[in-house]
Protein backbone atom coordinates (compact mmCIF):
# COMPACT_ATOMS: atom_id res chain seq x y z
CA UNK A 1 0.00 0.00 0.00
CA UNK A 2 1.39 3.42 -0.70
CA UNK A 3 0.28 7.27 -0.24
CA UNK A 4 0.94 10.34 -1.64
CA UNK A 5 1.86 12.44 1.58
CA UNK A 6 0.39 16.08 2.13
CA UNK A 7 3.37 17.11 4.51
CA UNK A 8 6.93 15.45 4.95
CA UNK A 9 5.62 13.77 8.27
CA UNK A 10 5.93 9.60 8.45
CA UNK A 11 3.86 7.83 11.16
CA UNK A 12 3.97 4.48 12.10
CA UNK A 13 1.41 2.42 10.47
CA UNK A 14 0.80 -0.45 13.39
CA UNK A 15 2.07 -0.69 17.15
CA UNK A 16 5.35 -2.49 17.27
CA UNK A 17 9.13 -2.46 18.01
CA UNK A 18 11.50 -0.48 15.54
CA UNK A 19 14.05 -3.46 14.13
CA UNK A 20 15.94 -1.53 11.54
CA UNK A 21 15.82 2.37 11.60
CA UNK A 22 17.66 4.39 8.46
CA UNK A 23 16.80 7.82 7.52
CA UNK A 24 14.56 6.53 4.64
CA UNK A 25 12.94 3.39 5.62
CA UNK A 26 12.14 1.48 8.54
CA UNK A 27 11.46 -1.50 9.38
CA UNK A 28 8.61 -2.65 12.33
CA UNK A 29 7.92 -6.29 13.74
CA UNK A 30 4.19 -5.48 14.81
CA UNK A 31 2.83 -5.86 18.33
CA UNK A 32 0.17 -8.53 16.01
CA UNK A 33 3.28 -10.53 14.30
CA UNK A 34 2.74 -8.27 11.13
CA UNK A 35 6.11 -6.87 9.71
CA UNK A 36 5.89 -4.39 7.86
CA UNK A 37 8.62 -1.69 5.86
CA UNK A 38 7.77 1.82 5.49
CA UNK A 39 9.84 2.85 2.65
CA UNK A 40 10.02 7.01 1.73
CA UNK A 41 10.61 7.75 -1.81
CA UNK A 42 12.04 5.91 -4.59
CA UNK A 43 15.54 5.61 -4.95
CA UNK A 44 15.80 8.14 -1.84
CA UNK A 45 18.67 5.86 -0.39
CA UNK A 46 20.78 7.97 -2.34
CA UNK A 47 20.18 11.44 -0.39
CA UNK A 48 22.31 9.30 2.62
CA UNK A 49 19.92 10.68 4.76
CA UNK A 50 20.06 14.87 3.69
CA UNK A 51 16.28 16.22 4.06
CA UNK A 52 15.24 13.34 6.66
CA UNK A 53 14.83 13.60 10.94
CA UNK A 54 14.62 10.51 12.37
CA UNK A 55 12.44 10.26 15.52
CA UNK A 56 12.93 6.71 16.60
CA UNK A 57 15.92 4.12 16.44
CA UNK A 58 15.99 -0.27 16.42
CA UNK A 59 14.49 -1.06 19.85
CA UNK A 60 11.79 1.40 20.31
CA UNK A 61 9.07 0.51 20.33
CA UNK A 62 5.88 2.71 18.48
CA UNK A 63 2.14 2.82 18.95
CA UNK A 64 0.33 2.92 15.24
CA UNK A 65 0.34 6.77 14.60
CA UNK A 66 3.17 8.24 16.32
CA UNK A 67 5.44 10.17 14.39
CA UNK A 68 8.50 7.64 12.90
CA UNK A 69 10.43 10.33 11.20
CA UNK A 70 9.84 14.24 9.11
CA UNK A 71 11.10 14.52 5.35
CA UNK A 72 11.60 17.76 3.52
CA UNK A 73 9.66 17.06 0.51
CA UNK A 74 11.68 20.13 -1.49
CA UNK A 75 14.60 18.76 -1.13
CA UNK A 76 13.15 15.11 -2.31
CA UNK A 77 11.61 16.82 -5.40
CA UNK A 78 15.03 18.74 -5.93
CA UNK A 79 16.97 16.04 -5.84
CA UNK A 80 14.83 14.45 -8.87
CA UNK A 81 12.86 11.66 -6.77
CA UNK A 82 9.42 10.92 -5.62
CA UNK A 83 7.73 11.13 -2.13
CA UNK A 84 5.36 8.26 -1.88
CA UNK A 85 5.49 6.42 1.13
CA UNK A 86 5.15 2.77 0.71
CA UNK A 87 3.78 0.63 3.79
CA UNK A 88 5.36 -2.92 2.97
CA UNK A 89 3.97 -6.28 4.62
CA UNK A 90 7.60 -8.57 4.75
CA UNK A 91 6.01 -11.78 5.90
CA UNK A 92 2.73 -12.13 4.23
CA UNK A 93 3.78 -15.57 3.41
CA UNK A 94 2.65 -16.26 7.29
CA UNK A 95 -0.78 -14.27 6.86
CA UNK A 96 -3.84 -15.69 5.72
CA UNK A 97 -5.09 -12.79 4.08
CA UNK A 98 -4.27 -9.23 3.77
CA UNK A 99 -7.00 -6.56 2.28
CA UNK A 100 -7.06 -3.27 1.27
CA UNK A 101 -9.36 -1.03 4.15
CA UNK A 102 -8.39 2.66 3.51
CA UNK A 103 -8.80 4.46 0.13
CA UNK A 104 -8.73 8.06 -0.63
CA UNK A 105 -7.87 10.64 1.91
CA UNK A 106 -5.90 8.58 5.13
CA UNK A 107 -5.22 10.73 8.29
CA UNK A 108 -2.04 9.25 10.86
CA UNK A 109 -3.15 6.31 12.65
CA UNK A 110 -6.14 5.35 9.97
CA UNK A 111 -6.04 1.26 9.53
CA UNK A 112 -4.71 0.71 5.79
CA UNK A 113 -5.01 -2.86 5.60
CA UNK A 114 -6.66 -5.83 7.65
CA UNK A 115 -4.19 -9.27 8.22
CA UNK A 116 -5.71 -12.56 9.05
Amino acid sequence: MAVWPETGDVFAPISGTVASAMPHAFGIAGDDGVEVLVHVGVDTVSMNGDGFQVWVKAGDHVAAGDAILTFNKDKVAKAGYKDIIMTIITNSDDLANIQKVAAGTVAAGDKLMQTA
